[in-house]
């Protein structure tokens, strides 16, 4: 399994990433992703630089450097964008894409040329698809945080190691090759609200999801894997009170953990939970009916320093990885309150297909 250079490479990026931080999108009359590159010479859009809405003069050029003037009739901006040096934006059909998206790397940023407005809008992007790395980050501060009166950090990045792959030799001495079920992924966000004004912290969101495929690499694995998931949440991220009751099916005790939402009187609780689920065969049976089963899920909240946790080890009866125990219910309110599209967890199943 190539996971070890595959984190090398992501945490290479992702400390750059933390280095120079970067933008948003829109703000006091200013926008990202205009322009494109062929050859690492940058050419701002049409539609960007329109010459009515958007005045650009050009004060620095170069490979994969673009440092240009903006006036859009109320302030005046300089933007710079940066890119690898013989960068060319992707095409998609006979359409050129356009900004970070057509690129495996770039840096953009707008800030007044006033000097008396301090703030930046920026954001950077690193896309490396051998490793299927993505890294977003973007920042927003001072007169850039004003109309919205929040300053925002939102750092994205997610990685996946496709795993090796196994030849296996039939009985009747043809091979088939299959995906080893040795992969690997992993996604991270984080978004931090900081009032305009003071900047001090209001909100934050955190999330963490990984998928581990448990198999050597060398012989065909169909069953082993285990899945992480949490979630932290607080302030302007958890708006709405809430309630979770965890029941331990193994000693059938309930527990109780409450939060307080934000609001106009109050800050508001900092929840976290996490789910965690494992499948592990743990003998020589044809079937899966051997495959160990194991849940876990925890609810923290830290304001209050109240938690709960349950688990199960439940036997998988039926000898199918679907007839295990489903996963842990995540709470409504938790799950709208910040993310209307999670839903709860499920055991991943291993990739062990066949590779044509």
């Amino acid at each position: 399994m190539k996971l070890r250079k595959a984190i090398r490479h992501a945490s290479m990026a992702g400390a750059a990433v933390m280095a120079l931080s970067a933008g948003n999108t829109m703000a006091a009359g200013v926008d990202f992703d205009g322009w494109t590159v062929s050859g690492g010479t940058i050419t701002p859009t049409t539609t960007f630089c329109d010459g009515t809405v958007h005045k650009c003069t050009t004060l620095n050029s170069g490979a994969g450097f673009l440092q240009q003037q903006v006036d859009d009739g109320t302030s005046v901006y300089i933007q710079t964008i940066i890119t690898e040096q013989d960068a060319d934006s992707a095409v998609s059909g006979t359409t050129t894409v356009e900004g970070s998206a057509g690129v495996a790397y770039s840096d953009e940023s707008f800030v007044k040329a006033d000097g008396a407005s301090p703030g930046i809008l920026s954001k950077q992007s690193v896309s490396d698809t051998q490793y299927s790395f993505q890294s977003d980050t973007s920042l927003v501060s001072g007169w850039a945080a004003q109309t919205a009166g929040v300053a925002t950090l939102n750092i994205a990045q997610s990685f996946a190691d496709p795993g090796t792959t196994v030849t296996v030799t039939n009985p009747d001495s043809t091979t088939t090759t299959y995906k080893a079920g040795d992969a690997f992924s992993n996604k991270f966000n984080l978004i931090i609200d900081s009032d305009a004004a003071s900047g001090n912290v209001v909100g934050k969101a955190m999330s963490l999801d990984q998928s581990v495929e448990m198999g050597d690499g060398t012989t065909r694995n169909t069953t082993d894997v285990q899945a992480f998931v949490a979630r932290q949440l607080s302030g302007t991220k958890l708006t709405t009170d809430g309630t979770v009751t965890l029941v331990d099916g193994n000693e059938a005790t309930n527990d109780t953990v409450t939060w307080i939402g934000d609001s106009t009187t109050t800050t508001g609780d900092e929840v976290m939970m996490v789910w965690l689920g494992q499948a592990v065969k743990i003998g020589d049976a044809p079937d899966d009916s051997d495959v160990s089963f194991y849940g876990y899920q925890s609810v923290d909240n830290k304001t209050t320093n109240t938690s709960a946790s349950t688990f199960t080890d439940a036997a998988n009866s039926a000898g199918t990885l679907t007839a295990a125990a489903a996963p842990f219910s995540w709470n409504t309110l938790f799950n709208t309150a910040y993310d209307p599209d999670l839903t709860t967890p499920e055991l991943p199943v291993v990739d062990s297909s066949v590779v044509p």
